[in-house]
């Protein structure tokens, strides 16, 4: 059996996927935006794309920078917060990744992507409840998540090293048990 040509539809996706991906990687968005910047336009849509064309260059640092001041300005957006904790993870700011997670679990509860972030980073920090509980959030949203299917199955070796049987059919683990009411 010979596989479909891609339709013109995921052609098109593809090749804007490709190309916004490209301009978020070149200087002259920075250029763009910092201009925007200097010139007196300051809003958070500018500092927000400017932290995105940092953060898919892997600077770390400069996105979160630009992240910390929108959040000190009070933007909760799930696309803020996925970056700004993203970024302190990419820095091994676990601490203050953790404090912003625990401060804003509800803007997870729909976000596919922030859910992720979220459990990955609670994986990290070694609190297995917490993560286990965005994990099963990203995959509800998203059964092919690599983020919520990471954090489940490092969860479950977890416990399966310690010699519990306790990973359930349901996904849910002793950590889920032992700390009922964060589920």
């Amino acid at each position: 059996m010979t596989p479909e040509a891609p339709s013109a539809t995921t052609n098109i996706a593809s090749a804007r996927f490709s190309r916004l991906k490209n301009l978020l990687q070149t200087d002259l968005d920075n250029e763009a935006l910092n201009a925007l910047r200097e010139s007196g336009v300051i809003v958070p849509a500018v500092d927000q794309n400017l932290a995105l064309c940092h953060y898919a260059r892997g600077e770390f640092e400069p996105a979160r920078g630009l992240l910390e001041g929108l959040y000190a300005a009070g933007e909760r957006s799930p696309a803020a917060l996925r970056l700004l904790v993203s970024s302190c993870r990419h820095l091994g700011l676990m601490d203050r990744a953790v404090e912003i997670a625990d401060a804003n679990p509800q803007a997870a509860e729909t976000d596919v992507a922030l859910a992720g972030v979220y459990a990955l980073v609670y994986l990290d920090a070694d609190q297995a409840a917490k993560a286990m509980r965005h994990a099963r959030t990203t995959l509800g949203l998203n059964p092919d998540s690599v983020d919520g299917l990471i954090v489940r199955d490092t969860e479950a070796e977890h416990l399966a090293e310690k010699g519990s049987d306790a990973v359930r059919h349901d996904g849910r683990s002793t950590a889920d048990d032992a700390a009922p009411g964060l589920n």
